[in-house]
């Protein structure tokens, strides 16, 4: 499984895992390292999503709740490079001060999820949502300038990049979908091989869309791994209401 990855025990640097992956030599604003307390401290990857409120970030259901409850103490840092620091520390933002937080340090104020994530650890609805409080008198859209699209109910069997933030820098990889049903009652999540992409940490990571060098937004987000392949909660309708619940509550 992809994660989340304990910041207590692993610093999640790029030298810890050994597989050859893609990486980024500049960061994205838009995707960066989400810190969280359950019952200890543990990161995934992040989004800042285009919203109304110009605050809301995407990223794994099981990185936000599960067992019925929502964890706390988010801290998500857009454009983060660099490894979080390690130890026994006392806050989430405390794991996200030994890397570079381009455009700061955000805690939230709402979180949200699939209940059926929540409540019956369904991968097929495995997103959550965030909303961050201000920081310095800007929505987080305004500090980094922009947002990515979720594109809901994208059509299946396309190419996609997933990009991740689970060790010192960005890591992205490509493949071509197919479905796949694990006996959800929710919809065909998709999957495609990766097993460079598919580490701890990972969880959360957005698919993007960008065939024939066009922009058509998040589709999934990455949920789970098997077998050097990794699997995406599809963006339909059901993760639409979820945002728009949460977005306008």
């Amino acid at each position: 499984n992809i994660g989340p990855q304990q910041v207590t025990v692993s610093s999640g640097g790029a030298t810890s895992n050994p597989y050859a992956r893609s990486q980024f030599t500049y960061y994205a604003p838009e995707i960066g390292r989400l810190v969280f307390h359950s019952s200890e401290y543990s990161e995934c990857t992040a989004s800042v999503v285009n919203s109304a409120d110009k605050s809301v970030v995407l990223t794994a259901g099981h990185c936000v709740g599960s067992s019925g409850a929502f964890y706390n103490d988010f801290a998500f840092a857009p454009g983060y490079y660099g490894p979080v620091c390690t130890g026994n520390l006392s806050s989430s933002a405390a794991y996200l001060k030994c890397g570079t937080a381009p455009y700061g340090i955000w805690s939230a104020r709402k979180v949200g999820s699939n209940n059926q994530w929540l409540n019956n650890t369904d991968h097929a609805l495995d997103y959550g949502f965030l909303v961050m409080n201000t920081l310095n008198g800007k929505t987080l859209q305004q500090a980094i300038n922009g947002g990515l699209a979720i594109n809901f109910n994208p059509g299946r069997g396309q190419s996609w990049t997933t990009f991740a933030e689970p060790g010192a820098v960005l890591l992205h990889c490509s493949g071509s979908a197919s479905n796949y049903n694990g006996g959800s009652p929710g919809p065909d999540m998709m999957t495609f091989p990766a097993p460079t992409c598919a580490v701890g940490g990972a969880s959360g990571g957005p698919w993007i869309n960008g065939s024939n060098g066009a922009f058509y937004g998040i589709g999934a987000v990455n949920s789970e791994a098997s077998s050097g392949s990794i699997y995406g909660a599809y963006l339909g309708t059901e993760a639409q209401n979820t945002f728009l619940g949460i977005e306008n509550s």
